[in-house]
């Protein structure tokens, strides 16, 4: 979406607001809805998000629960957020399976490595120590990592095909 002001074409930001949803402004971390602090997101997050919507419905006649800025806090009170959750319901021994999807763009090729105390990891590498802390692996969820590239509209329902394919596998033999 394009906003234009006085002429010019200003490009909107995507943003998620645990409270409204998704939105698209200029503003600031506060929702002007509702004034809950809200997140930057990717498009690519929205363009997954609804192919791999469609796709599960189109693939299966299970239920399913697509969520996005799933939120995984940590052992220090901080939160990570993963962009999409998709939890489908199967024969599993969890009845289930939730796969937990990383949209990754260039930013995350680009990541400062911490230096202080312990340091030489990135923030992936402090999510994904957290999943393992927190045993989430054997709780019936996994984490796929997708690029900006794999979400492209032109390719986004291949890479949902292959996403809900695997899911629905997952949510039967995890």
């Amino acid at each position: 979406m394009v906003t234009f002001t006085w002429g010019t074409a200003t490009a909107t930001k995507a943003w998620h607001c645990p409270k409204c949803d998704r939105m698209e402004d200029n503003g600031k971390n506060r929702c002007p809805t509702c004034q809950t602090k809200r997140q930057r997101v990717s498009r690519y997050e929205w363009f997954l998000a609804d192919a791999l919507h469609e796709e599960l419905l189109m693939a299966t006649n299970r239920p399913f629960r697509i969520t996005e800025q799933w939120e995984m806090p940590d052992h220090r009170g901080f939160s990570w957020y993963y962009d999409l959750a998709v939890h489908v319901t199967g024969k599993s021994s969890s009845k289930g399976h939730t796969v937990l999807i990383e949209v990754n763009g260039s930013d995350h090729d680009r990541q400062a490595v911490y230096s202080g105390p312990g340091g030489g990891y990135t923030r992936d590498y402090d999510k994904e120590w957290e999943f393992g802390q927190r045993g989430l692996h054997k709780k019936g969820y996994s984490v796929e990592v997708v690029t900006n590239e794999d979400c492209r509209l032109k390719v986004v329902k291949a890479t949902a095909k292959r996403l809900a394919a695997l899911c629905v596998q997952r949510a039967d033999s995890w």
